[in-house]
């Protein structure tokens, strides 16, 4: 298992800054304007008026490395990359084509000043993509790859894809297929003139008309047959002959499928492939006599899904828990069912991760956890003390650990208090003072005190978090205040 991690980092003193809470958005935008930080600024950004805003673009935009890090960083709020649109650095505006929190009114019109294939490119695939963009695109470009693009972006409705289709009838099939949007009418079209992938991609798709389904019952392919198998609308006749046909990833569909009742599943179990008895092994309505011809199957992946199983008997349980393979025993300690007598077994396991999987466990007493707690293995006292079960005596005591995965456990723990949570605040890894800021456990003032963290990503945290509270009406957090 993994060694202890000594902290590294200098401890930053979240008591060093003596400024008070902020009591209104103006104020917080104030303060992020005396710091002339870019990244509290950019928390702000959203909340200032016109007059502030343009204050704090001078702070965000006033050097280009800066402008090109927000274009860029992944965590910029839309309202400051909605302030980039502009720009005519061709830099600047392939960074708003990535970032997938640039919002759509930002890219309208972003290859406006020169074609740029890149950015058309990067456009075409955004989340946030202009539906007229990508309806202009359809109606009217011959480039293969940017209908390709077109067809794969959820942002294009029917009408997007129908344009598509009437200029470009089969050239594309594949690609409107695979799209959500793809209506009925589309997918009997594409079914008609499509080959065994495209036949099997409309079978699996959401928008799939009984019909359709009805019909595909008399093909042949394999590949449509494996769709068959998997869907729940399929008569069960029609499953029961599927569940004897020659391709195991067929009966597998057959086994996973819901539909397929679970009096008919013990044959199943007995199938020369591991990937049928492994997709059984995964359904909640067996009966005994199936968990039992499963518990003692050769494959290792079958008894362990079989471990995780909801409906697996006390009895086969304890089978279990003592079988030769470690991720079996694991399976087991992580199973919702698991007793707690099984679990105070398989908190001595000779496997560290199975130890760890007890201490995960929702049902694992604070006695128990208190045990695992003299537990050496990180991970193992990584799931003491993210455990909602935990003392909090032990939590304390577990916040002082000298590894990062365990301090992170208790800042996790939806049970840790104001008093066990307060030291952490001084946590030399960034990322739990990050984290920190979120807990509702803490005090708006607790928090303020990590305002001038020595760590940007700290510091727009804390800005982000009075900047949200701040917008709206009725906030959550009113009571830390």
């Amino acid at each position: 298992m993994r060694k202890p991690q000594s902290p590294k980092t200098k401890v930053p003193d979240a008591r060093l800054p003596d400024v008070s809470v902020p009591e209104s958005a103006a104020s917080l935008v104030d303060i992020a304007l005396a710091s002339g930080d870019i990244h509290c600024a950019a928390a702000v950004y959203g909340l200032a008026g016109e007059h502030q805003r343009q204050a704090l673009q001078a702070v965000m935009f006033g050097k280009r490395r800066d402008v090109l890090m927000l274009a860029r960083w992944e965590h910029t709020p839309p309202a400051v990359l909605q302030a980039l649109c502009d720009s005519r650095d061709i830099f600047v505006r392939l960074r708003l084509g990535r970032n997938q929190n640039t919002p759509e009114q930002a890219l309208i019109g972003q290859n406006r000043f020169e074609k740029n294939a890149v950015l058309i490119d990067l456009l075409l695939q955004h989340q946030h993509a202009p539906k007229e963009m990508l309806q202009g695109i359809a109606e009217q470009d011959e480039d293969a790859g940017h209908l390709q693009l077109v067809c794969r972006n959820r942002v294009s409705d029917a009408a997007v894809l129908q344009a598509l289709l009437k200029r470009k009838k089969n050239a594309f099939d594949r690609d409107v297929v695979a799209n959500p949007h793809a209506t009925s009418d589309m997918l009997q079209a594409l079914y008609q003139r499509g080959d065994a992938y495209v036949r099997a991609a409309v079978i699996g798709h959401v928008n799939c008309p009984q019909e359709l389904l009805q019909r595909a019952l008399a093909d042949s392919e394999v590949l449509v047959q494996r769709q068959l198998a998997k869907d729940a609308r399929v008569p069960v006749v029609v499953l029961t002959q599927l569940a004897t046909h020659a391709d195991a990833a067929v009966r597998a569909g057959v086994a996973a499928n819901s539909a397929f009742p679970s009096d008919s599943l013990r044959r199943l179990a007995r199938d020369a492939s591991v990937a049928v008895r492994r997709a059984l092994a995964a359904r909640s309505d067996l009966d005994g006599g199936t968990m039992q011809q499963l518990s003692t199957d050769t494959d290792g992946w079958v008894r362990q899904w079989l471990g995780r199983n909801p409906a697996l008997s006390p009895a086969l349980m304890q089978r279990l828990a003592a079988d030769e393979v470690d991720e079996v025993r694991r399976a087991v300690a992580r199973n919702p069912g698991c007793l707690p007598a099984l679990l105070r077994q398989l908190a001595s396991d000779r496997c560290a991760w199975v130890r760890a999987a007890v201490a995960y466990q929702v049902n694992a007493d604070s006695g128990l956890l208190r045990e695992l707690a003299a537990d050496t293995d990180v991970d193992v006292l990584s799931g003491v003390a993210s455990n909602a079960n935990t003392e909090e005596s032990l939590l304390t005591t577990l916040a002082r650990h000298e590894d990062a995965d365990v301090r992170r456990g208790v800042i996790l723990n939806p049970r840790a208090e104001r008093q066990v949570l307060l030291p952490l605040l001084e946590d030399p890894y960034y990322l739990h003072r990050v984290l920190l800021v979120g807990r509702r456990q803490l005090t708006a003032q607790d928090k303020w005190r990590l305002c001038e963290d020595p760590d940007y990503r700290v510091r727009f945290s804390v800005f982000k978090w009075f900047a949200d509270s701040f917008s709206k009406p009725s906030s959550s957090n009113d009571e830390s205040h």
